[in-house]
């Protein structure tokens, strides 16, 4: 299993890290987990984004999920589609407002949210609270305080991971993506070299 970060700097994006968005591959399956914005232009150094098997989005602050939108301009409109999104739509597990949210975040202005329809491209499902499994992954959605999850991550003082929380502005308890797999687990950051096999 690879775990590729495309960005984790907070809140908001650092002059060359973006917001929260990571690619894990095992096998011929990729899921990806959050697509904050400016998360879409390393998606594509790693991977076709017609390619990836499923969307979690862990909650719905914009460095969580803004690059919703340019996929969904990206699936609807790319002149050379790999993948018939009408066929097999894109499974997103987020929370249950995830549809009208991004709808209107996707939407030219603000009334054209309430007529704004995703689904032609995503299939809007809830987090798996008793667990999904997308190829050789296992994936559960567990509610955490953020404080916690940061701090069993980045194996920090509980102090630090405060900190972090506050800087990336997630204080309420959310979702968190646990996914395990049985086979020996690698991880591979963004310091590894994009396969350029992936990128169109």
């Amino acid at each position: 299993m690879e775990l590729i970060t495309l960005g984790c700097s907070g809140s908001a994006p650092a002059p060359d890290a973006p917001p929260s968005g990571y690619l894990v591959r095992s096998g011929d399956t990729q899921v990806v987990v959050d697509l904050g914005n400016g998360t879409m232009g390393p998606l594509q150094r790693w991977a076709n984004p017609f390619d990836p098997d499923a969307l979690f989005l862990t909650h719905l602050h914009p460095d969580h999920c803004a690059d919703v939108a340019p996929l969904t301009v990206y699936l609807r409109y790319h002149p050379d589609p790999t993948r018939d999104m009408k066929q097999r739509r894109l499974p997103v597990y987020a929370p249950p407002e995830a549809p009208s949210r991004l709808a209107a975040l996707h939407a030219p202005t603000a009334a054209g949210g309430d007529t704004t329809d995703l689904s032609d491209i995503y299939d809007f499902l809830p987090p798996p609270v008793d667990g999904v499994r997308i190829g050789p992954l296992a994936i559960t959605s567990l509610a955490a305080e953020a404080d916690v999850l940061l701090s069993e991550r980045r194996g920090s003082t509980r102090r630090r991971a405060r900190r972090s929380t506050a800087r990336s502005n997630s204080c309420a308890p959310t979702p968190a993506t646990r996914s395990e797999q049985r086979a020996a687990t690698s991880v591979m950051t963004s310091s590894a070299k994009p396969d350029p096999e992936r990128q169109r």
